[in-house]
């Protein structure tokens, strides 16, 4: 099951070198994998990146879960295309994604570097896109409902592109836009460069979307949606000082929640929220009336898994 970018999934051992190059924030891991080599594991151009002991796998199995927040990884940099790959292999054993949780970097006080945060939990907000409209603008803070209204009478307008029609200049465009709000705003990239972003695109152009929103024909905002089946995740947004003079972040969400809608979408994942470290998006985000949830970092999946899960008892 070879994905593009040489990353891939299936059931596999461990080896104590593994371990030994393993770039994990939490033990906990570590010492659960030592005691059992047996599980998932990510695998890149022949060689074992990433791992998902089979004790993470079976204490989760009864919710029809794996933990994200399990997952060893050699390179974290590489961490976002194992996700990548870990949905793909999901499909290709038809299997059900329900929720796909987003990718949560903190910063290491230690060093000058970022690392990904593999525990704990989290907190996000999702929406019901199966809501009527009238119903989500009744549901959402005044203030909120008031500025898409003044964002839809304006020269603002909006465009979705399906990852597919992605072509390399809005790619790049995008990259370049992302990248410049993230360093005003002192934030971490999830992806750091532009061919990981644009490989990203392309591995999974038939399961992303772009929507961004225009003051006249200047871009003010975006967001990058990656969706499985019915069910939507936020993977990556940001405004610029014309989008916030504009209101096109309320715009942008308020035609995706249209775009949803109209499509029959189960779930919306709107991304992780920090009430106490980042107030400001936490407050935009909660004004839209979506469900406030504290959950594991968790890839919820159904399906034949239990079948896939007893193949791994053969390996020696």
């Amino acid at each position: 099951m070879k994905i593009k970018a040489g990353y891939s999934w299936n059931f596999g051992v461990i080896s104590d070198a593994f371990l030994k190059q393993v770039d994990a924030v939490n033990t906990l891991y570590i010492n659960e994998a030592k005691k059992n080599k047996k599980g998932l594991v990510c695998i890149e151009n022949k060689k074992i990146i990433g791992f998902i002991s089979l004790n993470q796998v079976f204490f989760l199995a009864p919710n029809f879960r794996i933990s994200k927040s399990g997952i060893l990884m050699i390179d974290k940099d590489k961490f976002a295309n194992a996700i990548a790959s870990l949905n793909y292999f999901v499909k290709e054993n038809k299997l059900s994604i329900i929720f796909n949780s987003d990718f949560y970097i903190s910063k290491n006080e230690n060093e000058n570097e970022n690392i990904f945060d593999y525990s704990g939990e989290k907190k996000t907000i999702i929406f019901n896109p199966n809501v009527p409209i009238i119903d989500f603008l009744k549901n959402m803070r005044k203030k909120h409902r008031y500025l898409i209204k003044k964002s839809l009478r304006t020269e603002n307008n909006f465009e979705i592109i399906m990852g597919n029609e992605l072509h390399k200049k809005i790619v790049k465009e995008t990259y370049e836009f992302y990248t410049n709000e993230m360093k005003v705003n002192g934030a971490p990239l999830l992806f750091k460069n532009a061919i990981d972003f644009d490989e990203f695109i392309k591995r999974n152009q038939d399961e992303v979307f772009l929507v961004r929103a225009f003051n006249k024909s200047e871009i003010g905002y975006f967001c990058l949606i990656l969706f499985n089946k019915k069910n939507a995740n936020f993977i990556m947004a940001a405004t610029n000082n014309l989008g916030k003079e504009n209101n096109l972040a309320y715009l942008g969400f308020y035609r995706l929640y249209e775009y949803l809608n109209q499509l029959g979408f189960n779930l919306l994942n709107f991304g992780g929220i920090n009430p106490e470290k980042n107030p400001g998006v936490y407050h935009f985000k909660k004004g839209f009336g979506g469900i406030e949830i504290t959950s594991p970092k968790y890839i919820y999946i159904g399906g034949r898994f239990f079948k896939l899960i007893f193949n791994i008892l053969r390996l020696k």
